[in-house]
């Protein structure tokens, strides 16, 4: 009896954990919410801001860029001061960062903050619409970057973010529409050679899930496809191995990997369910042969009730 119960127990929390971790792989993957088409830039070199603007009227399929400044000092209320990452983005904010607010593009007077730096400044992680000083201009907390990596997210086009002057500002990152590619690596292609522009590359997208690697040639035949497939498949993969990644890409992964970790989880939950209820469902005699048997011989039994009322009937 008592080895029935702790089954069941454990049945149970195994159902809880399963739609546990459902919900906060839905989370997880609302750090991509929008992203399907967008393809980063990053790592580059030698591109200032103003030539970012004479790109974006010749490159309709460049929707933003960014600049990452590294250990920089803010201070909150109380004068608590932290060291964050500053990334100024030429752009909607959700181009790059999972949050529950947006902190959109002209909005010079917001920022976002990660949970953890937003505990450090407030006392609590849920603090918006409080004020941090950075390079000393004061920014409303627009909302929470979902993730704990030191970071503060403000907007590219305000001068005194950041040091020197908006034309000559370098740019560390270009975003990229993709909807429009007619094959993969297309418009990172074309800028790279119309601006030699050398980096890093990466999709949202890749992170998310491996089904979005899954293509397929209009021919099964094209074996020139099945080459190419390949070597892109390998290239990604060292990329997300083993090459140095920044900050917008470390997000990636690290929901790419929660996402991943949390569909395991669920998938063997469910196995375990399903493993169990075939065992029960056995033990108490309704299996797929038994349950067929079982219906055979309750037929059998209702024509046996049949015959003898009839012969009862008639005698």
């Amino acid at each position: 009896m008592k080895k029935r119960i702790v089954k069941w127990i454990v049945f149970c929390i195994m159902f809880f954990v399963m739609v546990l971790c459902m919900g906060r792989r839905k989370e997880a993957g609302r750090y991509y919410h929008g992203k399907e088409s967008c393809q980063v830039l990053d790592g580059i070199d030698g591109i200032t801001y103003q030539d970012m603007e004479t790109m974006k009227e010749n490159q309709e399929f460049i929707v933003g860029c960014y600049s990452t400044y590294p250990v920089q000092s803010i201070t909150g209320d109380g004068q608590r001061s932290a060291k964050v990452t500053v990334i100024a983005v030429d752009g909607d904010s959700d181009l790059l960062f999972h949050s529950f607010n947006i902190l959109y593009q002209g909005d010079d007077a917001g920022c976002l903050l990660d949970k953890d730096t937003m505990y450090e400044m407030f006392g609590t992680s849920v603090s918006v619409g409080g004020t941090v000083t950075y390079a000393g201009k004061e920014y409303v907390v627009r909302g929470i970057v979902d993730d704990h990596i030191p970071l503060m997210v403000v907007n590219l086009h305000e001068p005194e973010t950041v040091q020197g002057s908006e034309s000559d500002r370098e740019i560390n990152g270009i975003i990229l529409d993709t909807e429009g590619e007619l094959y993969r690596g297309q418009y990172k292609e074309k800028i790279e050679s119309a601006y030699d522009i050398t980096g890093n590359s990466y999709y949202m997208t890749d992170y998310r899930s491996f089904a979005n690697w899954i293509e397929t040639p209009s021919k099964w035949s094209d074996f020139d496809f099945w080459g190419d497939y390949a070597q892109n498949v390998k290239n990604r993969l060292e990329h997300m191995f083993f090459e140095n990644k920044e900050v917008p890409e470390q997000l990636c992964v690290k929901n790419g990997l929660k996402c991943t970790g949390y569909l395991l989880i669920v998938v063997i939950a469910l196995i375990y369910m399903i493993v169990r209820a075939v065992k029960m469902l056995g033990k108490y005699g309704v299996n797929s042969c038994g349950l067929k048997i079982y219906i055979g011989k309750y037929r059998s039994g209702i024509k046996k009730e049949e015959k003898v009322c009839r012969n009862s009937l008639e005698d």
